[in-house]
């Protein structure tokens, strides 16, 4: 979309799709109107016209000299398949399946970003389009969704949400997951390979917003689905329980994770296993040890390092692939135990999505909003899923589970839905709720419950709101209500409240239940930085687990010493023994003792542990 003041300057060319004319103010506009082609363009002093073109994208060394791929075309990815995946089929026919597992995509997302232009500062706005958008649209929603583009990039006679805008990110993220999605799944699943890797921009509501739609749409078709973890400091629980999520309902084994990339050389043992131990306690089962260069030529050696294979310890790195190649094997066990389904609030942000979404404070608020309430929930150990409102829509089910009325998705039941602060709800959601309330299941509203149905103005959602249990927003007071009917597991310390900095996964089977603990190393519930891109930043000076174990003193000649580069040329010690996996490294990192006194499994008469 371009904004012209002066009419003289517009032509219309071969990709103009459509023009009109309005009062342009910041990020509205009013009286809005159509000019047809070969209509006089006649404007006021007050009117700007907005022209909408479709173009390709430029040619790029990113892309060897080509575009990225038109991932919203189902006919662009059928080719891709055949020139990638074909061709590694006809190479390597015998080793699919058996030493090649599967493929792994770094980072798709829907063609280009929303709106990535300064609209204040440019009068242009762009989002992603591929040729048979206005068809699919129409199938779907039953109108013509040319006759809407302004309401796309603007709001419309101050109307900070309109349908056209909501249904215009539903399509495209429909077309993503279906086209790239679901194809590649579904080519990977015939082979006998897993589709594994992570998405681009996944950390926040607004970022998936921006260049995905919905992560969770994507991990459906993905046999392995997974996150990236850059840097020791991003704490992106909320991605990583996605990914769990979306894993539990369709039955995944498998949950990867990118880890370690731009962790520098310098970064230690004790970080590496801090890193992962808080994702094996939110379900992260593969771990993807990023990376290992061919070569150091060049500026290679700057891109996101370690490297494992040019780093001088890996061979003692053994010891931390033994401990989780042993953690993951028993928290494959079984099945997971979580009561609780969180509504995932993220077509409320698609709203607020529009030109200069960057500057929208209410963008920022829901991204927050959404954190804080993941925090509270894990740090009060009331384990969750989140619940995908298309998910829900073709998935979702109510049964019974040992004579209780549950909420089924997929292969996953529930006993309890939370369903946070929202601005828009599905109408096939709150259909699934009505009936899954009727059956005696319970459905708590943390705060207002939202004022549109399907992005239209309705009392529906707030008068059924009314019939079921509330809460506050967050904090002490949404605690006390949802876990009335969701805690399985108490945490305390000896003052008798919930350890806020433990993690836990709980897992059972016929024979046993295997419980998992780890210590983050602080309250990560407490008020920190802003959130920013990659989110709230933990103290991993102060993580580790719940118990301290230190090595004996070994020999001299068993020492190892590792110098890296970026902090200070901080001094990296490792101790190993060759008989056994014990190790420690002497770091400026340290943990946070936790003395805590008991554990509690509800539902277990008796059960309880206490060091």
């Amino acid at each position: 979309m371009e904004k012209l003041s002066n009419p003289g300057k517009f032509k219309w060319r071969k990709n103009t799709i459509a023009v009109f004319a309005g009062k342009v103010k910041g990020t509205s506009v009013s009286n809005i109107r159509r000019i047809r082609k070969g209509e006089q363009i006649q404007l006021s002093d007050e009117e700007s016209l907005l022209a909408f073109s479709v173009k390709v994208q430029k040619n790029s060394p990113e892309f060897n000299g080509y575009t990225y791929l038109d991932t919203l075309n189902p006919a662009a990815v059928r080719n891709f398949i055949k020139v990638t995946h074909e061709a590694y089929k006809k190479r390597f026919k015998d080793r699919l399946g058996r030493s090649i597992p599967g493929f792994f995509t770094d980072e798709p997302y829907q063609s280009s970003s929303m709106f990535p232009e300064d609209w204040a500062r440019t009068g242009m706005a762009s989002a992603p389009w591929t040729d048979k958008l206005p068809l699919v649209f129409r199938r779907r929603y039953g109108y013509d969704i040319i006759n809407h583009l302004p309401e796309l990039f603007l709001d419309i006679n101050n109307q900070l949400f309109t349908q056209p805008r909501y249904h215009y990110h539903d399509c495209v993220t429909h077309l993503f997951a279906d086209s790239f999605g679901r194809q590649i799944g579904q080519w990977c699943e015939k082979n006998n390979l897993i589709l594994t890797g992570h998405l681009q921009k996944e950390d926040l509501l607004s970022t998936q917003t921006e260049w995905l739609g919905s992560c969770m749409r994507l991990y459906e078709h993905m046999q392995a689905p997974g996150l990236d973890l850059l840097t020791q400091h991003m704490r992106i629980f909320t991605v990583a329980k996605q990914v769990n999520s979306a894993a539990r309902q369709f039955g995944r084994k498998w949950r990867f994770t990118e880890t370690y990339g731009c962790t520098g050389w310098d970064f230690p043992f004790v970080g590496h296993k801090a890193l992962g131990d808080w994702q094996a306690a939110l379900g992260i089962n593969l771990r993807g040890v990023h990376l290992t260069w061919y070569s150091m030529l060049g500026q290679r050696k700057r891109e996101c390092p370690a490297s494992f294979l040019q780093s001088p310890w890996k061979q003692f790195y053994k010891h931390v692939e033994e401990y989780f190649g042993r953690v993951n094997v028993t928290l494959t066990q079984g099945e997971e135990v979580r009561e609780l389904l969180v509504i995932l609030p993220l077509e409320s942000v698609w709203l607020l999505s529009r030109a200069d979404w960057q500057l929208n404070r209410q963008m920022t608020e829901q991204d927050r909003a959404f954190w804080h309430l993941c925090d509270t929930l894990l740090a009060n150990h009331l384990d969750f899923d989140y619940g995908d409102e298309d998910i829900l829509a073709r998935h979702g089910s109510i049964g019974k589970k040992q004579g209780v009325p549950v909420l089924q998705v997929g292969k996953a039941t529930y006993c309890s839905v939370l369903v946070p602060p929202m601005l828009t709800m599905r109408r096939t959601t709150l259909a699934l709720l009505r009936k899954f309330r009727e059956a005696g299941g319970d459905v708590v509203f943390a705060g207002d419950a939202p004022a549109y149905l399907d992005a239209v103005p309705s009392t529906m959602v707030r008068e059924f709101a009314d019939q079921c249990r509330k809460s506050p927003a967050d904090g002490p007071g949404m605690v006390s209500v949802v876990e009335k009917y969701s805690r399985r597991i108490s945490i305390v310390g000896a003052d008798g409240k919930e350890l806020k900095p433990v993690l836990y996964l709980l897992r059972e089977d016929e024979e046993a239940f295997y419980l998992f603990i780890c210590n983050t190393g602080r309250d990560f519930t407490m008020p920190g930085p802003p959130v920013s891109h990659y989110g709230p930043k933990p103290d991993l000076a102060r993580a580790g687990t719940v118990e301290s174990k230190v090595a004996p003193e070994p020999a001299e000649d068993e020492k190892w010493k590792g110098y890296g580069g970026g902090h200070g040329q901080r001094e990296v010690e490792c101790r190993h023994d060759s008989d056994s996996a014990d190790f420690v490294l002497e770091t400026a990192a340290c943990e946070q003792d936790l003395a805590f006194s008991e554990v509690h499994i509800n539902g277990i008469p008796g059960w309880q542990y206490a060091p």
